[in-house]
């Protein structure tokens, strides 16, 4: 697998070299010949340390410690020391405690936060203390008033001052739930743009008058990931672009470039960065080319950031798929807002309950999980994808030459016994209903378990070439059917082969169920 990775990048002229173990994980990267960042995973393919390293010595260095479930309880950092977690039975963290750092959090049934605490001095402790809803709308975080329209959307967010007027954010949606108007405390106005696939192309700093543009960002897309944006100020021609140079959903490296008017355009400052990111994929340190850090971050479980006052660099990336947007404080997360002070997107999923049973939750563990697009919760980007899918459609078209519909089911069947030495056989029609499941349990002798993707994964891989199984994956779309597929080990590559249609993406799957054919 990992001879199909890609091993070298070109950012801006400068080459990143990209190394991999045997099962396609990521374990180094190299900034041209000074800068590398090396990575370790245990036998449950979960990152258990990153080093960043010069030839004047080590930058900076992680590991991280995980309870049998995979949650995260420990983090031991370089520069910031100890971070321990306490956990709930469902993995979500009640507690993050270290030298000088206390946090605190409490939830519903519905993973609402309820109650939640962290060091006032970096952040600010206007969200601290309890929370308060009518019905699934938030109303109330610590000295923080929300107001919702009948969409459940954010409307107005009003921190109270003390010996002074509360300050408010006003905003505005348009049918498509897309944020088009912010009103800051001090009456600035924000309006946004975006395309047809929903990703915001541009914001504007309008002036008092209603008309004339104070400041103009405009942003370029890689498919659904940002790549890079680029600021203007009223009508002059200065500008500062900052290009993020990605591998996969991952933004390994900062590039950034200041013109000006008076230099007919041309180039006056151009910096390059490497990106070094956390167990979930976030940015958290900045390394210019000198081996010198020239950003970094600390954050509260749910992504609210401080930075040192002396940083000579700045990103607005925050978790994996969300921009900040320093006139709101929130995050723009693609088809949604996030909101790190409370956990919350500040508009419905557009899924409804498709993906999770609170339709303005973040995921339930933001160390080791993502949401990048804003619609339902993933696996952090880090590490990359231990499995391949595979296209069979020959293999499909002998096994149905007719050309007609076939039950998945039977499919599933077929391709196993095709692995089992007893050829080629033509498979029934769709025969419609139930997936079945129990007829090929009695056909193979197994059972089908419930199983997340990625112990899946791990369980195929682990139990070395050769191994098969029948997959049942559950539809993420509610009252519609799921697909029965197959996988397999050869020699130690994880292979999802569906051929019924020719192709899978087991990732778009909900839920899995795995039976062992041997």
């Amino acid at each position: 697998m990992a001879r199909e990775q890609p091993r070298r990048l070109t950012a801006d002229g400068r080459d990143i070299t990209l190394e991999y173990d045997r099962v396609g994980r990521e374990v180094g990267r190299r900034f041209g010949e000074s800068l590398s960042v090396s990575r370790s995973f245990d036998a449950m393919n979960r990152l258990i340390s990153q080093a960043v390293d010069h030839p004047r010595g080590r930058i900076q260095s992680r590991t991280y410690e995980y309870r049998a479930d995979g949650s995260l309880t420990k983090v031991q950092d370089q520069l910031d020391g100890v971070r321990q977690y306490e956990l709930d039975l469902a993995g979500r963290t009640t507690r993050v405690s270290g030298e000088g750092w206390e946090e605190s959090y409490s939830y519903d049934p519905l993973g609402n936060q309820v109650a939640a605490g962290w060091p006032a001095g970096p952040f600010g402790d206007d969200g601290c203390g309890e929370r308060a809803y009518q019905g699934a709308d938030l109303v109330r975080a610590g000295r923080i008033r929300y107001e919702h329209d009948a969409a459940g959307r954010v409307v107005l967010r009003q921190k109270t001052r003390l010996s002074r007027k509360p300050d408010t954010w006003r905003y505005s949606w348009d049918a498509e739930d897309r944020l088009t108007q912010v009103v800051t405390p001090d009456g600035t106005v924000w309006r946004y743009q975006y395309d047809a696939l929903g990703r915001r192309t541009g914001k504007q700093c309008i002036a008092e008058n209603g008309v004339d543009v104070l400041e103009q960002v405009d942003f370029t897309w890689d498919g659904v990931s940002l790549c890079e944006q680029t600021t203007r100020w009223g009508e002059t021609s200065d500008s500062v672009t900052l290009t993020w140079h990605l591998h996969g959903p991952e933004a390994v490296a900062q590039s950034e470039r200041r013109t000006t008017a008076a230099a007919s355009q041309e180039e006056i400052d151009a910096r390059f960065f490497a990106i070094v990111s956390d167990l979930s994929g976030s940015p958290c340190e900045l390394i210019d080319e000198s081996g010198e850090i020239a950003w970094r971050s600390r954050a509260t479980n749910w992504g609210k950031l401080s930075w040192p006052v002396g940083s000579n660099a700045y990103t607005p990336l925050r978790f994996p798929g969300q921009y900040f947007d320093s006139e709101t404080g929130l995050n723009y997360n693609y088809l949604r807002y996030y909101d790190p002070e409370v956990a919350q997107y500040m508009s419905q999923d557009p899924l409804g309950l498709a993906p999770a049973a609170n339709p303005v939750g973040y995921v339930d563990r933001p160390s080791v999980s993502c949401d990048p697009l804003g619609l339902a919760p993933q696996k952090s980007p880090i590490p990359p994808k231990p499995y391949e899918t595979t296209n069979l459609s020959d293999l499909a078209k002998q096994f149905n030459p007719e050309g007609g519909n076939m039950n998945c089911t039977y499919v599933g069947e077929a391709f196993e016994r095709y692995m089992r030495g007893e050829g080629i056989k033509s498979v029934p029609g769709d025969m419609g209903g139930a997936q079945q499941l129990d007829r090929l349990e009695s056909v193979f002798g197994a059972r089908f378990r419930d199983t997340s993707f990625w112990d899946m994964v791990d369980h195929v891989r682990n139990s070395g070439h050769g191994a098969r199984g029948i997959v049942a994956g559950e539809s993420p779309i509610p009252n519609q059917p799921g697909h029965v597929f197959n996988v397999v080990n050869h020699q130690g590559r994880v292979l999802f082969v569906d051929v019924q249609t020719g192709f899978v993406d087991p990732m778009m799957y909900k839920g899995f169920k795995l039976m062992r054919v041997n």
